[in-house]
């Protein structure tokens, strides 16, 4: 049997996005290689996400920069664009982690073991998110942070206005379900805002 994991993670933290604090329910899901983030087009955007696994998780790393390690689909909501989110498609790639290494740090990375740039293209734009990939204690963690997408890109604000609502990475050969047989689940867990221009999903896979 296939091992899976598929669970719900709903965090809450301060925004100053939207006047009011609109809904927030997010899923983050993990079948084989392939990892699913979904999160309804109406609510709040996600500032960061934060994934904690089993030491046993088949997670391949050390590629070399500009490897490509797999395929991107996402959909995606434009700022001044009232027709709803955008599919768009794309490649992950190997970044470099001396490159990325400040960007990993300002989204609490302390042990920096690999970069995965997903680079999208949507309506002739061109943007991109990473996730950094830490190991302490030999427990490896993926970590995301996202611009917001509520100030100008000037101030730091994400390109063009972009919100992420889904993302699918499939990765063969980086990303296999755990050795264990059987159903890992996602604990979610509370935590402090990271800052005030968004909010974050806490999941953690556990046996």
């Amino acid at each position: 049997m296939r091992a899976a994991v598929l669970a719900t993670a709903v965090v809450v933290a301060a925004v100053t996005a939207p006047a009011a604090l609109a809904a927030y329910r997010p899923q983050l899901a993990v079948s084989g290689s392939q990892l699913t983030f979904t999160q309804p087009a109406g609510d709040d955007a996600t500032a960061r996400i934060a994934v904690a696994m089993p030491p046993a998780s088949r997670l391949t790393t050390g590629q070399v920069p500009g490897t490509v390690l797999g395929t991107a689909r996402a959909q995606v909501m434009i700022s001044g664009f009232d027709v709803g989110a955008f599919a768009v498609d794309g490649r992950v790639v190997t970044g470099d982690a001396t490159r990325y290494a400040p960007a990993a740090a300002a989204c609490g990375v302390t042990a920096l073991d690999a970069v995965w740039v997903v680079e999208l293209v949507a309506q002739g734009r061109s943007f991109s998110f990473s996730a950094f990939v830490e190991r302490a204690g030999g427990a490896p963690r993926l970590l995301v942070c996202f611009p917001s997408p509520y100030i100008p890109e000037a101030q730091g604000g994400a390109p063009f206005g972009v919100k992420l609502v889904e993302a699918v990475l499939t990765l063969p050969g980086v990303l296999g379900a755990p050795a264990a047989r059987g159903r890992h689940v996602r604990r979610p867990s509370p935590v402090a805002p990271r800052s005030r221009l968004g909010l974050q999903l806490l999941a953690h896979i556990g046996r």
